[in-house]
């Protein structure tokens, strides 16, 4: 039997556990099911037993605070494994939060390596102390939490910040949606500095403008490892973008770069090409996402001429383009041999564009 869950897998060699409402608990590959008070025994047994990963899944817990408890003990009872919580809940989360913290001052956050949270609301908040103890977290993912307001969001940011700079150990990295804003964007921006085995870094659809780019931007270079990066949905503009497109060049290995759908509407036509310098200094990617960028015939131009070094580009998506002319975007492709997959929706293009484009990608074998 194999689980997977986001990014961890977990296989029939390893343990399996899922946690609902009034404490109910599978334990694979016995598949037994089990409630309460026995089901905490038999988990602890299993535990014991268990091989060297361990995968929690909490979903939707009525949020006693007795239930938070139980799932803390049975995870120090198998503290030396490598322990995999993901938590998809409801409005109960801060009792498990509670449960949690409790857990890692005793011990686990030694063993957790990944935490997966993505979607609990608020009491992300409670993260920071927590977060400072789980040393050796590889993956954690807060995407589609609410981690900013207006009143206290600096506080609170900088709190997580701080949590947050302890964990060195990490590759992968989801703020998705968290809505950082220019502001939580420079704060954490200095949690990042130190992560130099940072793979995936995900911080999409944040409302950060120019100046959060900036501050992240300076950070990222120091994320040498880097093999993803997803900054879209924000709203960047023309400076936010070179700002990236200046540091990139320190990561030599990445191969996955999502800029799509932010603020280059001003740029659009001008004699600065951003995007251009951005790609430019990428030559390791195999996947770019540049849907709905108002590229216009100028900046197709000015990407065609660095897109022929991307010699390893197998996915491309350049849908929601309307500026784009058929000429201008089969220059853009001409270049681009090793081609897979290639999005142009909605990009308007009339039957002699598509003749255009069709003529070059011939030569996509």
């Amino acid at each position: 039997m194999a689980v997977s869950s986001g990014n961890t897998n977990i296989t029939s060699g390893d343990l399996f556990v899922l946690l609902e409402s009034g404490l109910v608990s599978r334990v694979w590959p016995r598949e037994r099911v089990l409630m309460g008070q026995q089901a905490c025994k038999h988990l602890r047994l299993a535990l014991h037993e268990a091989a060297e990963e361990v995968l929690f899944w909490v979903a939707h817990t009525e949020g006693n605070a007795c239930d938070a408890m139980c799932v803390s003990t049975a995870l120090l009872k198998k503290s030396h494994c490598s322990v995999h919580l993901v938590c998809h809940l409801d409005s109960s989360f801060s009792a498990v939060v509670d449960g949690l913290s409790l857990a890692v001052r005793q011990g686990l956050g030694s063993a957790l390596v990944h935490l997966d949270i993505a979607g609990v609301g608020s009491e992300v908040k409670q993260l920071g102390g927590i977060l400072q103890r789980c040393t050796e977290l590889t993956d954690l993912n807060i995407s589609s939490c609410e981690m900013w307001d207006f009143e206290s969001g600096a506080v609170e940011m900088l709190l997580l910040s701080y949590g947050l700079q302890e964990c060195r150990m990490l590759t992968r990295l989801n703020l998705s949606g968290t809505d950082l804003g220019p502001h939580g964007a420079a704060i954490f921006a200095d949690s990042i500095r130190g992560f130099a085995g940072l793979q995936h870094l995900d911080v999409s659809r944040n409302f950060i403008e120019d100046e959060g780019a900036c501050a992240l931007a300076a950070a990222v270079q120091h994320c040498t490892a880097l093999t993803s990066l997803d900054i879209s949905r924000n709203l960047l503009g023309g400076s936010g973008i070179d700002a990236f497109a200046g540091t990139l060049g320190h990561c030599p290995r990445l191969a996955h770069l999502n800029v799509c759908r932010n603020n280059l509407a001003a740029s659009a036509g001008l004699a600065l090409h951003p995007l251009a310098h951005l790609v430019g200094n990428c030559r390791a990617l195999t996947q770019l996402d540049l849907n709905e960028s108002y590229l216009s015939d100028t900046e197709a131009h000015a990407l065609a001429g660095v897109l022929s070094h991307c010699s390893a580009l197998h996915a491309l998506d350049l849908s929601r383009n309307l500026l784009l002319s058929g000429p201008a975007l089969a220059s853009l492709l001409n270049g681009c041999s090793a081609l897979t997959r290639l999005d142009l929706s909605c990009c308007g293009l009339d039957d002699a564009g598509a003749e255009d484009v069709a003529a070059v990608l011939e030569d996509c074998v």
